[in-house]
Order: C-alpha cells, then structure tokens, then sequence
C-alpha cells in the first residue's frame, strides 16, 4: 500500500486532483490496516503512526473539497439551478478558484515540511524492521517490541475475523441511523463502511467470495454516502461564503447561492432516501 501512493506525496503539492485523492485513498487503506491490525502489528508501532496518518488525512481535507468543488461546480450548477441563476452566480465560482489556490499552497507547505519527511522516512524504515524480522523468524520486530500473538496467524483466517468486525460495525451504525438522523451519523456509517471495502480490496484472495459478493452493493451504498457527504460540504461552504463575504458580493449572486443552498438541500434529501432503500 505505501509503495503504490510513494509517487503521490511528490506530485500533490501540484495542480492535479487524482494524485491528492490517490494519497487520500492510500492513506485511508493504511490506516485501516492499522486500525484492524491490534493482536498482528505491534501496539508501539500502532499507537505511533496512527495519529500521524489521521493528521495527514485532515490536514489534506481542505484541498480536496475545494478540488472537488471547482471541477463540479459548472456541472452541479447545470444540474440544480436555473439558467438565469446561474450567470449570477459567476462570482461565486471567482471566489472558489483562488481559494482552492490557496489551499493547495498551504498544503505543499505542509507536504514539503519536515513532520511529513520524518512521517515518510519512519513508517518507511519501520517496514523494512517488520519485513526483515518475519523473514528471520524472530521474536521481537526490532525497536517496536515483541510480535503480537496472532501475527504468524494465517492472514486468511485473522482477515476474515476482522471482516466480520468491520461488517458488524457497520450494520449496528446502519440499524441505528433513521430519516431524522444528523449528517454526522451519515458520515461515520460511510467511514466504517469504508473499512470493510478496503480490507475486502486489499486482501480479498484471502477471503470467501461471499465477501467479495457482498462488495459490491457496499460499493453502491459508498457511493451514495459519498455524495451525501459532498452535498453536506457543499451546503456548509455555500452558507459560509454568503455569511462571510456577503459584503463583497452582488445582491442577485447572494440570491443565487440561496438559490444553489436550497438546490443542494433538496438534492441531498433525496441521495438519503436512496441510502435508506439500500439500507432496507
């Protein structure tokens, strides 16, 4: 996993959008890895990098949003807003480009510093320790400690337990979430079924075909958390933006952002349903 996003940290201080998600998904993969890896990888070696790699994926957030923003916005606005609301709604879409220039400046700054090149050069050494202490047989993986007592355990029958962990997690926040239930709830139902996706993606010729079965309508419904979500943020920086620059702005462009709001209001309303008949 750390080998296929190692191109990414390089090329996302740049203008290009898949390589930042690229990172973001490979950082997601890894963290899951971590998450699910107690009683296999060492608590030292967890307890390290997990806060690190969770900081990684906040801090590169901002970026992303607004990268999402800017390629949707012509096409999103095609979609929920009338044509002549739209024309007005031209310097809103002035005031998301250089934001997102912005943004993309301070996290190349980020990128370029030193906590990043200290997270690269330890969690890629801290892989080498583990790869060569297996490969010897050892006891102890080096400076992080003894080996936990289900990490010569058979990668098949230690993924399938946490396949059913992560699938347990996910149908109890599922069976908890109902039409009146926040954002939030929506959103760690999508980050607990991203897990299941990723350890069936990453390991799936250990596991059964029912696992790989069942894939793909968790893909359906990620797809569906995923744009509730990007409704969700869009709402929040649409509201932001018309109480923090209302001052800047023409009275017909802050009416066409109410208008674009109660557009992705609605919109967002009917991506939920279309959650809740999956969940059915």
């Amino acid at each position: 996993v750390w080998a296929s996003i190692g191109e990414c940290w390089d090329a996302t201080g740049g203008d290009d959008p898949e390589q930042l998600h690229d990172l973001r998904v490979g950082l997601r993969r890894t963290r899951t890895l971590l998450r699910f890896g107690n009683r296999v990888l060492p608590q030292p070696l967890r307890a390290r990098y997990r806060p690190e790699l969770r900081w990684v994926q906040a801090v590169t957030g901002p970026a992303r949003d607004l990268d999402v923003w800017v390629g949707i916005f012509e096409d999103l606005t095609e979609e929920l807003v009338l044509p002549a609301a739209r024309r007005d709604l031209a310097p809103f879409a002035d005031l998301l480009r250089p934001r997102r220039a912005s943004a993309r400046a301070e996290l190349g700054e980020v990128l370029a510093g030193a906590r990043i090149a200290d997270l690269r050069a330890g969690w890629a050494t801290a892989l080498e320790v583990l790869e060569t202490s297996l490969a010897e047989g050892a006891g102890d993986a080096g400076e992080w400690g003894p080996w936990p007592s289900r990490a010569r355990t058979p990668a098949g029958a230690t993924v399938r337990r946490r396949f059913a962990r992560a699938e347990t997690l996910v149908r109890r926040q599922a069976s908890s979430l109902d039409r009146d239930s926040p954002p939030d709830s929506v959103h760690e139902l999508r980050k607990r079924g991203k897990d299941v996706r990723y350890l069936v993606e990453l390991f799936g010729p250990v596991l059964e075909p029912e696992h790989r079965a069942r894939l793909r309508h968790l893909r359906r419904l990620q797809d569906q958390l995923g744009r509730y979500q990007d409704r969700s943020i869009q709402i929040g920086f649409v509201e932001e933006c018309m109480e923090r620059d209302a001052s800047s702005l023409p009275g017909a462009t802050l009416a066409a952002m109410k208008e674009l709001s109660h557009a992705l209001i609605k919109s967002r309303k009917r991506v939920r349903r279309a959650i809740d008949s999956l969940l059915d």
